[in-house]
């Protein structure tokens, strides 16, 4: 289920605006395996595992948007929003022994994940010498993460903080052609997966476990773009990007 609101508030003044919005996502999820193995030669399975997982899923995201125009070509864009999640999940698994699936205690577990994201940012659009136009901003991040997982005492998952910029530059040639340069700063986080210390044995030729103290990945993006706007609003784009990334 999914639930999305938003409201703005317009001032006299062209372009003033004041945004507030809100967006949630609520989800049960059921998940199920069983696993047998055998040899060739014979049909009795000398090893198995079955699990049933249950888990439910939360996302709200909600903030305020602000812009402020201080002339036609001098515009200011700031906001502050916050996002949690929420993922709560359980396993029950059950080992073959003596033909019977018997609950393995060791493999069985219950996980409680937490994620808390503070943001603000604050941009401003401005013409450069009357041949450029220039979007720079910048955006500050704090993320808290918080697990309980019952295989494992006290997990503690590091917080971090985050500034990333942007900007881009562009330029207005005749015959409605736009060139384009632009920089973002990128994070990607790491799955609550990826974070879980819990060992999965239930396949012993495939054995996954999580690292609690994994930092997020740290993208760099340029792109250059040129454009061309044709009659009847044909438009023709060339892009050229790049990308670095990196862990913290």
């Amino acid at each position: 289920m999914t639930t999305n609101y938003l409201t703005k508030e317009k001032f006299k003044k062209e372009n003033q605006e004041l945004e507030f919005f809100y967006a949630g996502s609520y989800s049960h999820n059921n998940t199920s395996y069983i696993q047998s193995q055998h040899y060739k030669t014979a049909d009795t399975s000398f090893a198995g595992a079955s699990s049933l997982n249950p888990g439910k899923e939360n996302e709200t995201e909600f903030g305020i948007n602000y812009t402020h125009p201080f002339s036609e070509d001098i515009i200011l864009e700031t906001g502050v929003k916050t996002g949690m999640e929420s993922i709560i999940s359980s396993a029950d698994v059950f080992a073959l022994s003596n033909s019977q699936y018997v609950k393995d205690v060791k493999q069985s577990f219950q996980s409680d994940f937490r994620r808390k994201i503070y943001a603000g940012y604050v941009s401003l659009s401005f013409p450069f010498c009357k041949i450029l136009d220039v979007k720079a901003g910048l955006r500050y991040e704090y993320t808290d993460n918080n697990a309980n997982y019952s295989n494992a005492v006290k997990t503690a998952i590091p917080a971090y903080k985050n500034t990333a910029p942007s900007f881009i530059i562009s330029h207005s040639f005749k015959n409605n052609q736009v060139l384009k340069f632009g920089y973002s700063y990128r994070l990607e986080r790491p799955d609550f997966r990826d974070l879980n210390p819990f060992m999965n044995l239930s396949d012993p030729h495939n054995i996954t476990t999580g690292n609690p103290n994994l930092q997020p990945e740290i993208g760099h993006m340029y792109e250059l773009t040129y454009s061309k706007t044709f009659e009847k609003a044909r438009t023709s784009m060339l892009y050229f990007t790049g990308r670095k990334t990196a862990l913290i």
